[in-house]
């Protein structure tokens, strides 16, 4: 059976609603995300970031961020379970770590 349009509302709300906070060890970081895994807060709870390197805190950073969105990610797809084929992956790939720029000319495709 179909959900009626009712239940997609609720739904829509129930996924609006998302945000999923981590927070890295030693609380260096609290990254705080939606839906979309869009960052919606970003806190220092403690004086542990001062003691890191600029590098090693966009690191922490970064990661504690992905984390986030990993979760949003597996909140999104198990709110939508019911209502998708079981064959569709709706978390999608896991982002790359890397630091090496985008080779792929794809850029460069885009603005010819």
């Amino acid at each position: 059976m179909s959900p009626s349009l009712d239940d997609l509302a609720a739904l829509h709300r129930r996924v609006a609603e998302i945000s999923v906070s981590v927070t890295a060890p030693r609380k260096i970081v609290t990254v705080t995300v939606g839906q979309h895994g869009q960052i919606t807060d970003l806190q220092f709870p403690s004086s542990a970031y001062l003691g890191l390197t600029p590098a090693d805190l966009a690191t922490t950073v970064m990661r504690t961020l992905r984390q986030a969105q990993a979760q949003a990610r597996e909140r999104v797809a198990t709110l939508l379970a019911p209502v998708v084929p079981p064959h569709f992956d709706l978390t999608g790939p896991l982002p790359v770590e890397t630091d090496e720029p985008d080779e792929s000319g794809i850029f460069r495709k885009l603005i010819s």
